[in-house]
């Protein structure tokens, strides 16, 4: 059993991390720990975490041999440097740890790189996670990386031939380049000689999108820094190794990359990892921390103030090996004069990307950091990178009356532009299964209709025959294609991407009854549902929701614990309801597991709650679960929710209610109407911005500024706020109707200043949203009051 302070006690898997299972000489009594929260109890998460790594301050191997406590405090501050230093990565706590009673001491308690530490840091949690070098698959497993690509010197390839000529523009469209040279130069800095720069060791990569059409490069993220903080004269590329990390080759053969490895490098230096800023963090952490090192039984090191001075003395020494080895270039620029950074004196004619001084910012703000971003001059030979298409799945018949089926795919073009569909395919759950090719030109706004059999098909719906795709995907009574299971499956389309495929959109969906459609209605929705009437090659807004009762909101954990699962149903039609007989269910392929007693009615516009005492299962709170309801038959669906991770007391529902518009509430409103949203802001593109507040929130702030400034901001924010450009408004629109000068981004913040709901301002009180920028920005002298 496992409880943390007062809380609840919880049922817990635990297990030492060195794999032994007996104490040893180098391993006595603090042995590091891995607690599995969900092994015992499926389903059950912590403060929305389903594993916590506890470090013993020891070595990777788990013992306690090298260097203790003291180590806790390395381990443990380096990864609050990187966190400080703007890296994506784990965030890290000092806990007190006891066993059946006794201290074993303080640990290090870093944060789990898995699918909640994704959704926490703002992620789309979607994509495929790897641990690194070992390509060891984290998520998605057994599901082939469609987004893997062959680029040197990543994924561990040499190039069979020259580069292309616009390798250097290419490579950050490919990879997170701002990350990677943050990650090598703070591994650097505390000289992590198991990280990258130094080996080929100790990262996780996440992929989710594909150079050009994606939007999000591959990510790289550290992992175990149990090794830094020791030796203050190392290398500033690393030592060569002979499995050094990608990074490495890139930094130490490349003069492009290398140049901004070091702009980066005195970025730091000269923001968060300067000695001022690093000697204030520790002044800040040692009178919280060392009671605690000096209580713990198991140090072997010294006391608090010993441990901490280890640090400092580091610290001091290390800022002047790297601001010696870095040159002049310490002063944040670069010119003819500073040959370490491989900057020539002027920009060259015309200017070329290997002679153009480069920092880190997107002063373009296309997205991209290219030589369209050089602080010289543009680039002549730099094109821009259209934005991709949006491609959805708007419709889907899996289930008619007769034999065969009559099932189609409804796919509509939102744009920008044309599509040329050549390559793209649909494909059910199965991966083996033939995937159904797609063809021709799709313009913006118009819809392709791919049949399961084109002839029945066309008997059935002639009116769709402008939109009909050439080729069928249901073909299984020639041994090949396949279909649309009518008891649910899982529509999913693709688009060619270099040695792979690339998801574009598909769902999951339950029990479909007769020629009862399943997609988006209106179009802009934000989960598909069952639809009255087929609209094929049609928007699907000529049509409406098919069921008047829906999930309308639900609970899957709290803090507290005890009868935290329930799900509300919701009546939306202008007539009562019997739903006796009716079920819900956590699962597609067991619809009935609980069945609505005889005379269950739910009133026109009323709402009938129901817990996990009376359902007779419990909800997921760590995602990849479904809530369905169907008719008496078991075989029509009414309504069906695939929901992803959830946070404890914080409810996912229909806003307004009934509605095909889902949001997050603060406030749960079991059995009553939902308000207070935490999150479901939209913004428009537009000559103008228009605001509009939701009901309860009659008082707000909004600040403007420019992002460029903010995102190069290090921790004086106000220079990046242009003020406060309404304070304390009543009413509830909005409107902005100054145009941005060509090539600037701005952002805005809107700041809830009286609700009815408990919320914080910018992100949401919830302290997974709520950061150390949210709080400067709060205090930047231009801030609203």
């Amino acid at each position: 059993n496992f409880r943390c302070e007062n809380g609840p006690e919880i049922e817990i898997g635990v297990r030492r991390k060195n794999g032994k299972a007996e104490p040893s000489e180098t391993d006595p009594q603090k042995p590091a720990l891995k607690i599995d929260i969900n092994e015992f109890v499926p389903g059950q998460a912590f403060s929305g975490k389903v594993k916590l790594d506890l470090e013993n301050g020891g070595d990777s191997s788990g013992g306690t041999s090298d260097g203790g406590s003291e180590n806790g405090l390395r381990e443990g501050f380096s990864w609050f440097l990187m966190n400080e230093a703007g890296v994506v990565a784990s965030r890290v706590a000092w806990v007190n740890i006891w066993i059946n009673g006794d201290l074993k001491g303080l640990y290090t308690h870093v944060e789990q790189v898995d699918k909640s530490f994704l959704v926490d840091h703002g992620i789309d949690d979607g994509g495929w996670l790897f641990k690194g070098p070992s390509n060891e698959q984290r998520t998605r497993e057994g599901e082939p990386n469609p987004f893997y690509f062959n680029w040197y010197p990543f994924d561990h390839v040499s190039p069979e031939e020259p580069q292309p000529a616009d390798w250097h523009d290419q490579t950050p469209q490919r990879v997170d380049m701002p990350q990677v040279l943050t990650v090598a130069a703070t591994t650097n800095f505390i000289a992590n000689t198991d990280g990258v720069i130094f080996k080929d060791n100790n990262y996780w990569y996440y992929d989710w999108s594909v150079f050009p059409e994606g939007q999000q490069p591959r990510l790289y993220l550290p992992w175990d820094l149990d090794t830094t903080l020791k030796k203050t004269d190392e290398a500033i590329l690393g030592r060569p190794h002979n499995n050094g990390h990608m990074a490495q080759a890139l930094l130490r053969d490349d003069p492009f990359f290398q140049a901004q490895y070091y702009q980066t490098y005195n970025d730091l230096l000269n923001g968060p990892l300067s000695l001022s800023s690093t000697q204030a963090y520790l002044d800040t952490l040692e009178p919280i921390l060392s009671p605690h090192i000096n209580a713990d039984p198991n140090q072997t090191v010294g006391s608090a103030l010993d441990q901490f001075q280890m640090v400092r003395d580091f610290l001091a020494a290390r800022t002047t090996f790297v601001t010696n080895a870095l040159g002049s270039c310490s002063d944040g620029s670069c010119d003819s004069s500073e040959t370490q950074c491989t900057c020539p004196a002027d920009c060259g004619t015309p200017p070329t990307s290997e002679s153009v001084c480069f920092d880190l910012a997107d002063d373009d703000c296309d997205g991209p950091i290219d030589c369209a971003d050089a602080d010289c001059a543009l680039d002549p030979a730099c094109e821009e990178i259209p934005a991709p298409n949006t491609l959805l799945i708007t419709e889907i018949v899996a289930n008619s009356p007769g034999s065969p089926d009559v099932e189609y795919v409804e796919i509509l073009n939102l744009g920008p532009g044309a599509q040329d569909l050549t390559g793209w395919f649909i494909l059910d759950d199965n991966n083996t299964h033939d995937r159904c090719f797609l063809n021709g030109i799709l313009d913006v706004g118009e819809y392709r209709v791919v049949a399961g059999i084109i002839d029945e098909f066309s008997v059935r719906y002639p009116d769709a025959l402008a939109q009909l795709n050439d080729t069928q995907f249901d073909s299984e009574s020639a041994g090949i294609g396949f279909s649309l299971g009518d008891g649910g499956d899982e529509i999913r389309l693709f688009r060619p991407g270099g040695p792979g495929e690339v998801f574009i959109h598909g769902y999951t969906f339950g029990p479909q009854g007769e020629e009862i459609p399943f997609g988006y209605v209106p179009q802009d929705s934000d989960a598909p549902e069952h639809i009255v009437v087929p609209t094929p090659g049609l928007n699907n807004g000529l049509s409406a929701a098919r069921s008047p009762i829906c999930i309308n909101e639900f609970l899957t954990t709290s803090q507290s614990g005890g009868i935290d699962d329930w799900i509300e149903l919701f009546n939306r039609g202008a007539a009562d309801v019997d739903i006796g007989g009716w079920h819900l269910s956590d699962s597609a392929s067991t619809p009935d597991k609980y069945t609505f007693p005889a005379g269950t009615i739910v009133s026109a516009g009323g709402f009938l709650l129901i817990d996990e005492t009376e359902l007779g299962f419990s909800l997921s709170s760590t995602g990849s679960e479904v809530i369905v309801l169907t008719h008496a038959d078991g075989e029509t669906g009414q309504d069906y929710l695939d929901y992803r991770l959830q946070f404890p007391d914080v409810t996912r529902g229909r806003f307004p209610d009934g509605a095909p518009y889902w949001a997050s509430f603060a406030s749960p409103s079991p059995g009553t109407y939902n308000g207070c949203i935490v999150e479901n802001l939209e913004f428009v593109l537009a000559t103008e911005l228009v605001w509009d507040a939701f009901p309860g929130t009659p008082r707000y702030d909004i600040v403007r500024g420019e992002l460029g400034l903010l995102r190069a901001s290090t921790g004086d924010y106000s220079q990046a706020i242009t003020g406060c450009l309404d304070n304390d408004r009543t009413q509830t629109n909005w409107v902005d109707t100054t145009t941005p000068s060509a090539g600037t981004a701005v952002f805005y913040l809107v700041r809830v200043v009286e609700t009815e709901c408990p919320v914080g301002t910018y992100d949401s009180q919830s302290t997974r949203q709520w950061s150390r920028r949210d709080e400067s920005i709060a205090g930047a002298a231009a801030a609203c009051p």
